[in-house]
């Protein structure tokens, strides 16, 4: 919020437009009037405070509407890279005394199920005319609608619409204690060593580095949470490591807190960089909890409990899975995966044009709505 927005518009043969200032409605979100004077593909070139940040294809096409009203529509795909997306489909153009209908689909995760909708629209002055309404969901198809009538009384002009969808997650507890029969872990992807439960015991076997990840990896977007768990050296070799590893993408992005006995220290490493250490000593045959806290930036490394490191990562990896992690024959137990009540919140906008239609009964009015033929969409960021 409170950037500067602006964009260099493409016409389909490829002529520059002056740079346009977008105006801000809030909440993150920003819009431009342009006038596509023709049929094409246009190309857009964003800036945020001067800066060039995305570019964009918009692809313009005239309505089939009837006698000598024209109109034009924009279609955008977007990617989206989270859980949350909205799907929204308008209305391009309403009549005086018309019902509008506001459609838009949500999804997270990729399946329509759980999410609350709201729509506020805005008359062409920019003024509030519906605020935040709730739509109504339609089953549990995960389309939402709220229709309304249009006064005849009403300015002409572009209406804007601004969607807002909410996700409530409860707060999650994943536990293993590893009360299943003896074999592979059935809550674990391994990823290297050798894993086998063992009575009731998680035990890596292998001499080398070992790695195993939660296995639901799309349960939650994993940011925040807390990860601990119970691990011990089963040989006494000069140089095991019993660690934790969190936000866990690849070996460059993770954040890894272990103890090396080769070095007698406890370690905070962001991917393979050194981040801090402090003096310690730990012995092979005992049992220690080890536990790392996620909130946002700040990454707290505990043992036995206490805290041992803290530190704020100033580029911060932003998800990544919890993952098990040693070197050296060692066993592991009680893992506990805490993850906090979360509340998305995704926006989309759409926009809709009100006339007056000279010569046409409201029954011919109603016919005139028109709707885009592609979606629009918008995922977290």
């Amino acid at each position: 919020m409170g950037k500067n927005v602006s964009a260099y518009m493409y016409s389909p043969a490829l002529v520059k437009s002056n740079l346009l200032p977008f105006a801000e409605m809030g909440e993150g979100l920003y819009y431009l009037d342009y006038n596509f004077a023709e049929e094409g593909t246009y190309h857009g070139k964003f800036f945020e405070n001067g800066v060039p940040s995305i570019a964009g294809v918009f692809r313009v096409k005239q309505l089939a509407t009837p006698k000598d009203i024209k109109d034009f529509t924009i279609t955008r795909v977007l990617t989206a890279p989270r859980n949350l997306e909205l799907i929204a489909k308008s209305v391009s153009q309403y009549y005086r005394g018309q019902t509008a209908t506001l459609v838009v689909m949500a999804r997270y995760a990729g399946a329509p199920t759980g999410v609350e909708m709201f729509a506020t629209v805005y008359y062409p002055n920019d003024e509030v005319w519906i605020n935040e309404v709730a739509m109504i969901p339609l089953g549990e198809t995960g389309l939402y609608s709220h229709s309304v009538l249009i006064p005849e009384d009403s300015p002409i002009g572009v209406y804007k619409v601004k969607y807002k969808a909410v996700k409530s997650i409860a707060a999650q507890e994943l536990a293993d204690a590893f009360t299943q029969v003896d074999g592979l872990p059935i809550n674990w992807t391994v990823f290297d060593g050798t894993w086998n439960v063992i009575s009731n015991v998680l035990k890596q076997t292998g001499t080398s580095y070992a790695h195993a990840h939660w296995k639901d990896a799309l349960a939650v977007d994993w940011a925040n949470y807390t990860f601990k768990y119970d691990i011990r050296a089963d040989v006494n070799t000069t140089n095991f490591i019993l660690g934790i590893k969190v936000r866990y993408k690849s070996s460059s992005l993770t954040y890894n807190f272990y103890y090396s006995k080769y070095r007698n220290m406890l370690c905070l490493d962001r991917g393979t960089v050194s981040i801090k250490e402090k003096a310690k000593t730990l012995v092979w045959n005992q049992w220690y909890n080890f536990k790392i806290d996620l909130v946002g930036a700040t990454i707290k490394c505990y043992l036995d409990d206490a805290l041992e490191i803290e530190w704020t990562d100033l580029n911060p990896i932003a998800t990544g899975v919890p993952t098990l992690y040693c070197a050296g024959v060692s066993s592991f137990d009680n893992t506990l995966i805490t993850i906090p009540a979360q509340e998305y919140q995704e926006f989309e906008i759409s926009d809709f044009k009100v006339e007056d239609t000279p010569g046409l009964s409201p029954a011919q009015n109603t016919r005139l709505m028109e709707t885009l033929t592609e979606d629009n969409f918008l995922g977290l960021k």
